[in-house]
């Protein structure tokens, strides 16, 4: 990825700066900018920009960097609202649509990870007290996880949090391109591109 860095002053009316193929992070420092101009008139202060070329940025990577930010986030509230020994890679269980009625196999799938590997965190996550692995009457030693009382407690606590994260990027994007966003990636989820 080119990231390129370069210093510009600020200056009244300079409301919008744009590139082509260009996400732009724009850092305002006025007590310097303040300090160095003596104040001047039009002089709001000095913008560091951060040019990421879109273009170059693949696709995995523009989903993967908030959805793995959505992940720690969910952790660290819910660590703080007292299901602290919730970890990262329990999110592989936790994830939509939950755990609660599904097969270990199902859950391996969902998660893209290996039976026995998804089997140690069911370990983990029933030794706290977060669900229960039963066998399934007549299915041939078929195993079902189902949530207990404290592991639909986290459930709703995490949608809590996703919610107030929704929130915050509508107020970040706009509720308009946060509607598309959440359009387009629902036709995403739809559509071939997501199996």
């Amino acid at each position: 990825m080119a990231v390129r860095r370069r210093r510009q002053p600020l200056r009244a009316g300079h409301h919008q700066l744009e590139g082509s193929n260009a996400a732009v992070r724009i850092v305002a420092r006025h007590q310097e900018a303040n300090r160095q101009t003596g104040g001047a008139d039009d002089f709001v202060g000095w913008i560091d920009l951060k040019i990421h070329e879109t273009e170059n940025l693949l696709i995995g990577a523009l989903l993967r960097v908030p959805a793995q930010a959505i992940q720690r986030r969910l952790i660290k509230e819910l660590n703080a609202a007292g299901f602290d020994e919730l970890r990262l890679p329990h999110m592989a269980v936790l994830q939509f649509p939950g755990p609660d009625g599904a097969r270990p196999g199902t859950i391996a799938e969902r998660a893209g990870m290996s039976k026995q590997a998804i089997n140690q965190l069911l370990s983990s996550l029933e030794g706290y007290g977060y669900l229960v692995r039963s066998d399934i009457p007549g299915d041939g030693g078929a195993r079902v996880v189902r949530s207990t009382e404290r592991g639909h407690a986290a459930f709703w606590k995490m949608v809590d949090i996703l919610r107030n994260i929704e929130e915050e990027w509508r107020i970040e994007l706009g509720p308009e391109r946060f509607a598309q966003l959440k359009a387009l990636l629902f036709v995403v989820w739809e559509s071939p591109l997501a199996r």
